[in-house]
């Protein structure tokens, strides 16, 4: 079946999330002590990676505030608006610094010339649209589908089935490329969608999850795969 139309997450899919994370949670630790001297950036850190993942029903767009806010607790500051405050630090830590994976835009050029290209995305809308507009991603990807503003999110096939209407195609022609086994491959498989494992460390998949139709090791491998030259 013809690939009519090609679906992309966003965090550590298009753009390189985790290093972003990693300078935001640096820069909010040193916030943090600045506003309490007696709690090194350190120790806020330790909190922060000790903690479990934060498993609220709304994990997907607001698991990093969670995990802020219970970090700050645990070092002793239990304070809703300075939680509040150290998020917005750590957002726009994060996003001064967001930048694509490698191959993003050159897929999307490529791609965008051949089948409709969209974003289903779990996350925040300010977010979304902030680091598509830093990247220049904004007119690149249409329909973009955000789970804050959806009230939906991956692997619930209803966020699926939105986006195929929205594209105006079916779960045969449509494919989602995604980095996580969890959110995008299961979600796709479970919707019927072909998907493609953006997994650049090579990574072996656990078995409880689905098989990917395809696996790739950076963006720059996802035209050929889709629309193999003749």
């Amino acid at each position: 079946m013809p690939v009519r139309a090609v679906f992309f997450d966003m965090d550590d899919t298009l753009v390189d999330y985790t290093a972003s994370a990693h300078v935001g949670l640096h820069e909010t630790a040193l916030e943090v002590h600045a506003l309490v001297p007696e709690i090194p950036a350190g120790a806020f850190l330790r909190a922060y990676e000790n903690l479990p993942r934060a498993m609220t029903h709304d994990r997907a767009t607001h698991g990093s505030q969670h995990q802020i806010a219970d970090a700050l607790a645990a070092c002793g500051i239990d304070k809703p608006r300075t939680a509040r405050a150290m998020y917005d630090h750590y957002l726009k830590s994060r996003l001064e610094v967001i930048t694509l994976m490698p191959g993003a835009i050159e897929a999307l050029h490529f791609l965008r010339q051949h089948c409709t290209v969209g974003l289903l995305s779990n996350g925040l809308v300010r977010t979304r649209q902030t680091t598509m507009s830093r990247l220049g991603l904004q007119g690149l990807l249409d329909p973009v589908l955000i789970s804050e503003q959806e009230m939906l999110e991956k692997p619930d096939p209803r966020f699926f089935q939105r986006a195929l209407t929205r594209a105006g195609t079916g779960p045969d022609d449509t494919v989602l490329v995604g980095d996580s086994l969890s959110a995008d491959i299961a979600g796709a498989h479970g919707a019927g969608w072909r998907s493609v494992w953006l997994n650049p460390s090579g990574a072996n998949r656990p078995p409880a999850y689905p098989v990917p139709d395809w696996q790739i090791r950076s963006l720059h491998g996802l035209p050929s795969i889709l629309f193999p030259p003749e």
